[in-house]
């Protein structure tokens, strides 16, 4: 058996895991990264970078490439209530660089498994998985891989979102809201309401949907309707049902609306909210979707996983360095991120049950929190070292 110590284990290879790696294995950590995926396969995650967000990925030295590998960069979203304008969220109100970037999550994450993997100190471990775990205590001295690889990290991360392997190993419970409202993801050629402007839609039944551009040729719509409603209108394979019920509420779109056929285009994407009660036991640490699920309304899920790694790899280095215990690391980290978590995750809730009364959804709109503005408190500056 392959046996080797390493600083850093990340568990997951989504696009925090993934950049969590590149970081610490950046500053000269020996990091590993295990991933059940092959790191090509087409993932239905966020693709949408907010503005603290894609600030992460610029701190790393990741964001010029996702850039040129087909980000696009925007700065309005326009909100519709049952057709009517509400209001435009405007990102140039809220930082100084007023943008926030769109391109796939398989692409962004493709982009930095690649940057990872010209790293020396970087391994890389696709279609494996962990299958034993072995504790002192509660500090993870060593795993063995389904390849018979075995890894002894001064410190882990679970990075494997909703089903966080770490998490159930640390036995930390989460209670999961699953939504009775469900969302879809089809994307189609590029048209000039989508090309012009973000515009999102809801109404008072319950219906929302979502126009924003993935790279310059083609768009995405993201829908979402009551459970029972969203299985009836993709039962009509030809589109016919779901073009009739947009069209109640999507006011200028018409070209985008003309376009929708085929309901087979349609992948769905899990809908619910959660959050951790704690983020870490022992050397063993939680980011992103094991510890948190958000609405997708507010467009922060991949977000607030990326603050995540904003926090905690200036925090881990201060442990790997020795200058500070694990204990006192990992308390930094939670601490910091999570009364942010939280109230992001509770607006989320917030606007996604407000769509039956104009008023109310309308005064749920928080432009700031909407924009990834952070309270500076709270916060405790994004990337600041603990003490």
């Amino acid at each position: 058996m392959e046996s080797m110590q390493i600083d850093v284990l990340v568990n997951g290879g989504g696009v925090a895991g993934a950049t969590a790696a590149y970081a610490l294995a950046r500053q000269g950590y020996k990091v590993a990264l295990v991933e059940q995926t092959d790191g090509n396969k087409i993932l239905n995650g966020a693709d949408l970078l907010k503005p603290s967000g894609r600030d992460v990925l610029a701190d790393y030295g990741l964001l010029d490439a996702v850039l040129a590998g087909g980000g696009r960069k925007r700065s309005q979203v326009k909100i519709f209530h049952d057709g009517d304008y509400v209001t435009e969220v405007d990102y140039t109100q809220h930082g100084d660089l007023g943008y926030f970037v769109l391109i796939p999550y398989e692409k962004s994450r493709k982009i930095i498994l690649d940057q990872l993997a010209e790293l020396p100190n970087a391994l890389v471990y696709f279609n494996s998985r962990i299958v034993e775990s072995h504790f002192e205590g509660d500090t993870l001295a060593r795993v063995v891989l389904n390849s018979g690889v075995e890894l002894r990290p001064r410190v882990a991360i679970g990075a494997e979102g909703n089903g966080s392997y770490l998490r159930k190993e640390l036995g930390i419970e989460v209670e999961r809201t699953v939504y009775d409202q469900k969302m879809f993801l089809g994307k189609y050629p590029m048209v000039p309401s989508v090309e012009e402007k973000n515009r999102l839609y809801v109404d008072h039944k319950g219906g929302l949907a979502y126009f924003y551009p993935i790279g310059t040729s083609h768009y995405r719509l993201v829908i979402g309707f009551p459970q029972e409603e969203a299985k009836a209108l993709l039962a009509d394979a030809s589109g016919a049902a779901l073009k009739a019920r947009l069209t109640e509420f999507v006011s200028e779109s018409d070209d985008a609306l003309a376009q929708v056929g085929d309901t087979a285009i349609f992948d769905g994407i899990p809908i619910a909210r959660m959050h951790a009660p704690s983020y870490y036991k022992g050397n063993t640490v939680l980011i992103g979707n094991a510890i948190h699920a958000i609405h997708p309304i507010t467009g922060q899920g991949m977000n607030l996983a990326l603050e995540d790694v904003g926090v905690l790899v200036p925090a881990l280095k201060a442990f790997l360095d020795g200058d500070q215990g694990i204990e006192e690391t990992l308390r930094h980290y939670q601490e910091s991120r999570y009364e942010v978590n939280e109230k992001v995750v509770s607006y989320g809730h917030r606007l996604a049950t407000t769509y039956h009364q104009r008023d109310a959804f309308a005064g749920s709109i928080d432009h700031k929190i909407q924009g990834s503005g952070r309270d500076a408190d709270a916060m405790r500056v994004l990337q600041s070292l603990p003490g």
